[in-house]
């Protein structure tokens, strides 16, 4: 019988192998680029834009969704990319729109604004190579150039004045303000504070390394940015309102060229995704801290699109953008989590390295109708956790995704099924073991 067993093991493990991970749903699948920026103002309000490009032409999608993004209304695209957006409320937002040149050296931008949720836009202005804004209110405004340029508005973009000119060779940079008068700019090789409006600069960073950054988040004095050198993904921090920063390497890729993106959720708790641009799972990853980012844990995830950008709304609600663009080819995805990325039912009791594999006995066993199942891993793995019934047919699957080395728990609840023997079994990596447990009720 044992053998009997192992064999049907063996072949419906094969036969069961691509399962949907019920930690992501995908809620968007659609032709076109990859999503670039999402922002949500509540559960269900959000938007999303995406970024791509055909042979000197610029391509892109700009999408809204008002149901918590189970479906998503397409309401620009064309030959323009938006690789950044900002809403201050549902009604009133801002749209970066780009145009690569016919000879793909110069680059056309143009700054949208909308003051109905996104239905329609009206051009706010029209100059070349904007890589960055934001608006810390209704008035106030901020637009970064390549080579140092920046503009301020203070009539939410009706007349804009420059008030720093071309001062390096800096490029990619991007500006954040915390208020009207306080805000930051990053450049490649320094970050740089004001607190007069933009109109004085002091370096609170400075490196002679060049430096790729993506994305800048304060909440309160705390703030967080993700940036990339080479193939590595870094996280600067400070917690002095961005007058100190340290560093801290989060991953370091096979590959040269990395997408890196930070969200925080709250001062404590946020997600940092890192991914290159392959068709491939094990190019994703996506890291959660719950300690303002001392230490981050990597989240299982085993969809295959490359992830461009996050959002949370809180803890456990949130959305990741990803997508393709090969040649002619490009695909938007976005998925959405409801567990803070964690699969459902699967707890981590342990982020420490254990000795080896290991799958406990079910406690308490015999049970009803709950029981806990506890295993541990020593290194990055694919882990399947299945259940079978006496005669070797599977049941349920609890766990099935990649996990970070340590500890774990999964609970599960027997409510649906009858009284019995049933067995459950552990394969990770080249490990594999299973163990009998009995309900009774």
């Amino acid at each position: 019988m044992k053998i009997i067993l192992s064999g049907l093991f063996l072949l419906l493990l094969i036969l069961n192998s691509n399962k949907t991970f019920t930690q992501w749903v995908l809620q968007l699948d659609t032709a076109g680029r990859p999503v670039v920026k999402i922002q949500f103002i509540d559960q269900q309000t959000g938007w999303a834009s995406s970024v791509g490009s055909l042979t000197f032409v610029s391509l892109g999608n700009f999408y809204k969704t008002t149901n918590g993004g189970e479906n998503w209304i397409k309401l620009l695209d064309g030959y323009e990319s938006f690789p950044h957006f900002q809403f201050l409320n549902s009604n009133t937002g801002w749209l970066l729109s780009l145009i690569i040149s016919t000879d793909n050296v110069s680059t056309n931008t143009k700054l949208r604004k909308t003051t109905n949720g996104g239905n329609n836009w009206q051009d706010n202005v029209l100059m070349n190579e904007i890589t960055s804004f934001h608006f810390p209110d209704l008035n106030h405004g901020y637009l970064a150039l390549n080579h140092g340029k920046i503009f301020k508005t203070e009539n939410g973009g009706i007349n804009w004045q420059q008030i720093r000119d071309s001062v390096d060779n800096s490029f990619r940079n991007k500006i954040y303000f915390l208020d009207s008068i306080n805000g930051f700019l990053l450049e490649n090789f320094s970050i740089k504070k004001t607190t007069n409006g933009g109109n004085n600069w002091n370096v609170v960073f400075n490196n002679s390394e060049f430096f790729i950054f993506t994305n800048i988040q304060f909440i309160l004095n705390n703030g967080w940015i993700s940036a990339s050198k080479g193939n590595k993904s870094y996280l600067f921090r400070t917690t002095n309102y961005g007058n100190s920063w340290d560093t801290t390497l989060i991953y370091q890729n096979s590959e040269v060229y990395v997408n890196n993106y930070v969200f925080m959720t709250s001062d404590s708790t946020g997600y940092y995704t890192v991914s290159i641009d392959h068709y491939s799972s094990v190019n994703n990853m996506i890291f959660r801290t719950t300690n303002k980012g001392n230490s981050w844990n990597l989240l299982p995830i085993l969809f295959n699109d490359p992830v461009k950008s996050s959002f949370f709304i809180n803890d456990s609600i949130g959305w990741l953008g990803a997508g393709l663009n090969v040649n002619t080819y490009g695909r938007s995805t976005i998925f959405k989590t409801t567990s803070g990325g964690y699969p459902i039912g699967l707890i981590t009791i342990s982020n420490s390295i254990p000795q080896g594999y290991s799958l406990a006995q079910n406690y308490p066993n015999p049970f009803n109708p709950e029981t806990q199942i506890s295993f541990e891993i020593p290194k990055i793995s694919f882990v399947n956790l299945s259940l079978y019934d006496a005669i070797g047919r599977e049941i349920t699957q609890l766990v099935n995704q990649q996990l970070a080395p340590g500890s774990y728990k999964v609970e599960w609840d027997a409510s649906n099924y009858p009284s019995g023997v049933y067995f459950y079994r552990l394969q990770a990596g080249e490990y594999t073991e299973t163990k009998k447990m009995v309900l009774i009720k």
